[in-house]
């Protein structure tokens, strides 16, 4: 499993997801957190779970994601009601083989779109819409990975709600390979 690629294709939470299974096993953990965060708790549907209150509370109809969270996706197929548009910004640093494999993963019951990084959908406005971008908590900083932070850079002119979730109910002391710390009071409007 090629951790990197599968965050590219499935997102943090879904990567925790297949992760939480192998808790146990200290040699493949210990390999894992050299690529990404690991918390000792992966509760990775309780998070979800949390993040799908949020968003209904903040009535925003317009979901821009920074990454492609494939596990939220199929949870807010429950709540697709709320949500008029779930926009995916793709990384330009996918094959075309990964954005048809992300493409095809997506639930068939939610509108979802995709863009390619450096595109703005017209229809993100900051009164009905939200950006959503995925990482760790680290101590007062956001550990995001260095995809996440070029598309962050690239849409932090956005006025509306730009949202942080932590993807680890633990703050995380780790910082693997091609991960950023940022100050998440510079670049979000709320931290979750």
């Amino acid at each position: 499993m090629d951790i990197g690629k599968s965050i590219e294709e499935i997102g943090i939470l879904e990567t925790n997801i297949q992760i939480e299974k192998y808790l146990d096993d200290k040699n493949l953990i210990d390999t894992i957190s050299n690529y990404i965060p690991i918390s000792k708790t992966l509760m990775s549907q309780g998070i979800i779970n949390n993040t799908i209150t949020k968003l209904l509370n903040l009535k925003k109809k317009n979901i821009l994601m920074l990454s492609n969270e494939i596990a939220l996706i199929e949870k807010m197929e429950e709540y697709s009601r709320y949500f008029d548009n779930i926009i995916i910004v793709l990384s330009r640093n996918l094959s075309p083989f990964q954005i048809e494999e992300i493409k095809k993963n997506v639930p068939k019951n939610v509108n979802v779109n995709f863009i390619k990084e450096l595109e703005f959908p017209l229809i993100i406005k900051p009164k009905d819409s939200v950006i959503l971008s995925f990482g760790y908590i680290s101590g007062n900083s956001c550990l995001i990975s260095k995809n996440s932070y070029r598309m962050l850079e690239i849409y932090k002119g956005f006025l509306g709600e730009k949202i942080f979730i932590s993807c680890s109910h633990e703050n995380i002391n780790q910082r693997p390979k091609d991960w950023i710390l940022i100050n998440g009071k510079k670049y979000f409007t709320k931290i979750i």
